[in-house]
């Protein structure tokens, strides 16, 4: 997992899925950057990510709820094959939205 601040937006990029072992602690590192970023944006950024569990909806859904409360938007970006799949079949997009990247950064 992968990081970076960008015009106001945190942008997490996984190149694996998350598993039970590894879930509380992205789950603290995302919310951390995202407070000491002063992001108003969280961007989940599924580029490499091949296939996704419960884990990382629960995780996606769970951020979302976070950001919303502090008054933030979040976005799914490059979700591609099965992730895209999943996120859809689940309705994550229906709360998450699904955007290009580029068109947040400008």
């Amino acid at each position: 997992m992968d990081m970076i601040s960008k015009n106001g937006c945190l942008i997490v990029s996984f190149d694996q899925d998350i598993d039970e072992a590894s879930y509380g602690k992205v789950k603290e590192e995302i919310d951390n950057a995202y407070k000491t970023t002063n992001s108003n944006k969280l961007v989940f950024d599924f580029n490499k990510t091949k296939n996704i569990s419960d884990n990382t909806l629960n995780l996606t859904l769970g951020r979302f709820k976070r950001v919303s409360e502090s008054n933030g938007q979040m976005y799914i970006t490059n979700a591609k094959g099965n992730t895209d799949k999943i996120l859809n079949m689940h309705g994550v997009y229906n709360i998450v939205p699904n955007v290009k990247l580029n068109d947040l950064l400008k």
